[in-house]
């Protein structure tokens, strides 16, 4: 992109949003439709976020938009927070980064097992690397 087309995303705040709508429902609706039903979906919401919050019933409602436009903005909203969800989860699992912490959670875990219990422990290639040179 070159410094003009910075330029009119600074001058509009809703160019990026148009460009994320517009990407989106080329493949669905077509180029020409596409530019149409973009245009309609931020007169009508003003922003993308906004459009992708919408009840799918009033997405439908604009005419250039239908129900396969509004169908694809909703999957993509359903992504979205499928995917923030996950991330959120991830993000709160422990971090084994040390074979220190590996052995503290070792020692935790086991010390109220029965004897004889086996479970699996799934190290990547990192952890696998300190313990070989005793970091």
């Amino acid at each position: 992109m070159g410094a003009s087309g910075l330029e009119a995303m600074v001058a509009d705040p809703g160019a990026e949003d148009r460009e994320i709508l517009f990407a989106l429902l080329a493949p669905c609706l077509g180029w020409a439709e596409a530019a149409d039903a973009t245009e309609a979906t931020m007169a009508c919401f003003g922003s993308f976020l906004a459009a992708a919050e919408a009840v799918e019933a009033d997405l439908a409602a604009l005419p250039a938009l239908g129900e396969v436009g509004a169908a694809a903005i909703k999957a993509v909203h359903a992504a979205a927070i499928c995917l923030l969800r996950r991330a959120a989860a991830a993000r709160a699992r422990p971090v084994l980064n040390s074979t220190g912490a590996v052995g503290a959670l070792l020692a935790t875990s086991f010390a109220r097992r029965p004897v004889g219990e086996v479970r699996p422990l799934f190290l990547d290639p990192a952890t696998l690397a300190m313990r070989e040179t005793g970091r």
